[in-house]
């Protein structure tokens, strides 16, 4: 995220800040400073003074990398990736501190692939808690950013206009190709997991996408955009009678029956977003088809399933699912 300055009469656009990395300005009432917190996948945090050509007057202070080293914190690394149309897509792989590129290791993908978000991003803070339990208990995190996310202009948001899923979802199966490339990489013990509309993406894909991923968690997910908010839902997918097809091909209430692998679902039964009902209809539709899933449900908790006990709660049951279902048992299956 980088800032810039422009004359309200028009003319050259200048740069106000440079480094790579994520830039939050906050200016002083005349406009001649701006205090910069900065941060970046190598820089943790740095608070800083510029004069309003961008320059740094002061650095007011910072963390390092060396203060979280007692952390055994990776860098991920990001990964730029052209389909065959030659479209370029973000990623990010976070692997274990004590890596091994001889050994093959499941991966865990995470996106949100929906209007208004991004998991791809030059910001030390494009690794969380989760992520990092996850990669040092032996798996590699890969977050992807398919077509639909922001920040990449409106022909690319434009891909989900009146189908919400099945071209994100041709990106994701691009993205598991290229997971398969890597060596180290064992491709048959792919899981993906997201939150709102990752969560959404993730039922799409175990239930569009038979095969492709091993076992999938979605928290609070959309199942059928029927039932969510007008505002936002007719601005991408139209009015329902007017694209009847659409909402049929975007609800993966509709494919439960196609569902292969594991599937863990959770739910804040105060979610006033995501409105709990969309489980509900999913786990019926799963149970008419004779499929098997796993629910825990949050009572009193909305759309973030606040509270440390909770959410610590959910993520233990997140990760055991993944060990369980990516992890070979002690025969080798």
């Amino acid at each position: 995220t980088q800032f810039y300055s422009v004359s309200l009469q028009g003319g050259k656009i200048h740069p106000l800040t440079r480094e790579p990395g994520t830039h939050d300005l906050t200016f002083s009432s005349d406009r001649r400073f701006a205090l910069d917190h900065f941060n970046s996948l190598s820089v943790p945090q740095r608070i800083q003074v510029l004069d309003d050509k961008g320059r740094i007057i002061r650095v007011l202070g910072e963390r390092t990398m060396e203060d979280y080293a007692p952390y055994r914190i990776n860098i991920p690394e990001i990964v730029e990736l052209k389909n065959a149309d030659g479209l370029t897509f973000y990623g990010s792989l976070l692997k274990p501190f004590d890596f091994d590129p001889n050994k093959r290791y499941p991966v865990i993908l995470h996106m949100y692939a929906g209007p208004g978000g991004r998991v791809v991003a030059n910001q030390f803070g494009n690794r969380s808690p989760l992520d990092m339990a996850m990669v040092n208990r032996g798996f590699l995190l890969f977050r992807f950013d398919p077509r639909g996310t922001t920040h990449r202009g409106r022909a690319w948001v434009n891909a989900i206009h009146r189908n919400a899923c099945d071209i994100p979802l041709q990106d994701l199966r691009f993205a598991v190709e290229y997971l398969k490339s890597l060596p180290y990489v064992a491709g048959d013990r792919i899981g993906i997991w997201g939150w709102s509309n990752g969560g959404y993406m993730t039922c799409a894909a175990m239930t569009k996408l038979p095969g492709v991923f091993r076992a999938g968690a979605a928290v609070a997910p959309v199942t059928d955009w029927r039932l969510y908010d007008t505002i936002y839902t007719e601005r991408y997918m139209g009015l329902p009678d007017e694209n009847a097809e659409g909402y049929k091909a975007s609800a993966p209430v509709n494919f439960a029956k196609q569902l292969e692998g594991a599937l863990l679902l959770a739910h804040g039964v105060s979610d006033d977003n995501v409105h709990i009902q969309n489980i509900y209809s999913l786990v019926d539709a799963l149970i008419e088809a004779e499929k098997n899933y796993e629910l825990y449900v949050y009572p009193q908790r909305d759309h973030g399933i606040g509270g440390d006990d909770r959410q610590y709660h959910l993520f233990q049951r997140i990760i055991e699912f993944f060990e369980k279902e990516l992890k070979p048992d002690p025969t080798g299956n």
